[in-house]
């Protein structure tokens, strides 16, 4: 996987600042199973990076992190 300019680390910590309510992360007992990164322009709603813990997918768990972000 390449890395693109926006997800070198100055990127992300000037989009963390932004638009910190658009990071979403999913956890059962203290364990990360999933997360998603969202954007808004002013104009359109944008998801990137959607992931789930493979043991934790098809259970709901990008559903439900897809429907807090919208």
């Amino acid at each position: 996987m390449q890395v693109r300019r926006s997800d070198e680390p100055e990127e992300i910590a000037k989009k963390v600042q932004r638009d910190a309510d658009l990071f979403l992360v999913a956890e059962t007992n203290s364990e990360i199973i999933g997360t998603v990164l969202g954007g808004f322009d002013g104009r359109r709603g944008m998801m990137y990076h959607l992931a789930v813990a493979q043991q934790y997918r098809q259970r709901g768990v990008a559903e439900a992190l897809m429907n807090e972000l919208e």
